[in-house]
């Protein structure tokens, strides 16, 4: 019989495996990313004939780009923060939430930000990074629009699809849609 027909296992059997081997995914990933924060200091892989510790993991180790990309990323930086490792192996955050955290983490606040994201789900650190790191998402559109006169006669320009509002290129900000 296949490992992976289970067909034949109760419900109890099915939901204690799969708690099983979350727990020890959790735990190899952790381990994965240890390793590879190592590797990409000791780079053996140009010795084995890889260019890149990326060409290593999808070559050598069989991962999709996709991962071999976010456990490098996550194993570089849990190489300077090994608690990284130990939050990630007890699922206390993801490789997801990690490279979420990486832009934000520096010396003088990463213990305190990781400490904050821990146990949080990826939508509740993105609000976690909003509220401590805000960015200004307005930008000055009458800038935006003398650009667009200079390089182009605003006047000839094709309309986007959809709707199309009134509104006068002197206008110091676009009509709101009602």
């Amino acid at each position: 019989m296949s490992r992976y027909v289970l067909s034949h296992l109760d419900d109890v059997q099915l939901e204690q495996a799969l708690a099983s081997l979350a727990e020890q995914d959790l735990a190899t990933t952790a381990d994965v990313v240890a390793h590879l924060g190592e590797a990409h200091t000791r780079r053996f892989f140009l010795a084995a004939g890889y260019p890149s510790l990326h060409a290593y993991c999808v070559g050598h180790l069989r991962y999709s780009e996709d991962a071999a990309d976010k456990r490098i990323r996550v194993g570089r930086l849990a190489h300077d923060y090994p608690v990284l490792c130990e939050l990630l192996a007890d699922g206390r955050l993801s490789l997801s939430t990690i490279l979420m955290l990486a832009p934000r983490l520096k010396p003088e606040c990463a213990e305190e930000l990781i400490a904050a994201a821990a146990g949080k789900s990826r939508s509740q650190v993105e609000y976690l990074l909003a509220c401590r790191f805000p960015q200004s998402d307005t930008f000055e559109f009458t800038s935006d629009m003398h650009a667009v006169e200079q390089s182009h006669d605003v006047t000839t320009l094709e309309p986007a699809p959809g709707r199309v509002l009134e509104w006068s290129s002197h206008a110091t900000a676009p009509p709101r849609a009602t």
